[in-house]
């Protein structure tokens, strides 16, 4: 799934550094709210919208 975020924060930042980073953040945001996660199977999309 990882690989997944970062080619899509690569395509919004254009800049690979960058990409990681919001990758970080936002699996950090994710691990601090994953009890918001009502279904499993809709972490993919869930992530992708943090």
């Amino acid at each position: 799934m990882r690989p997944d975020l970062v080619r899509f924060a690569h395509w919004l930042a254009r800049d690979r550094a960058i990409a990681e980073d919001i990758v970080q953040e936002a699996l950090l945001r994710a691990w601090r709210s994953r009890e918001a996660l009502k279904d499993p199977s809709a972490a993919r999309a869930w992530l992708l919208t943090i």
